[in-house]
Formats: structure tokens, sequence, C-alpha cells
């Protein structure tokens, strides 16, 4: 289901062409913010290397916000958590 053509630079600079379609986009997330609907996610973008995680050996492409209908913690992932 997702355009495997459709790269984030394409994305960030066309958004209405590809409105409908599915992407897979990847990145590190910096920041969430709890919204009465759910949790909005801000996220460093960056190429999804092998397993599908970031890699981080190129540069990001800047930024973007992904919305979850759910309330996300992110202070439940990463060192230190339980």
């Amino acid at each position: 289901m997702v355009g495997p053509t459709i790269t984030f630079e394409r994305l960030k600079n066309d958004l209405l062409a590809f409105a409908g379609k599915y992407v897979k986009l990847g990145g590190i997330i910096v920041k969430t913010r709890d919204m009465k609907e759910g949790s909005q996610i801000e996220i460093v973008q960056f190429k999804l290397g092998g397993g599908d995680l970031p890699d981080e050996s190129y540069p990001s492409g800047g930024r973007f916000l992904a919305v979850s209908p759910f309330f996300l913690d992110d202070r439940s992932t990463g060192p230190g958590a339980p």
C-alpha cells in the first residue's frame, strides 16, 4: 500500500500531489504533545535503513508532525524507561 517512490523530499516539496496516498517516513521522536483528541508527535526525519530503523548517517530532511488518536507518553521509551 505504501508508495516506495514517495520520498520525504518529494512529499515536502509537493504535499498536495500525494493527498490520499500512503507513505512510510522514519525518524527520531523529539517531542510529544497531549491534545484533546490524542497526541501530536514531532519527528526529526531520517532515511530508513536496515530493519526500517532511522539511519542517522544521512542528513535529516527536516521535521514533520504526526498525530495519534491515543495519548502517548514520550517518557515511556528510551534510556531509563521502566
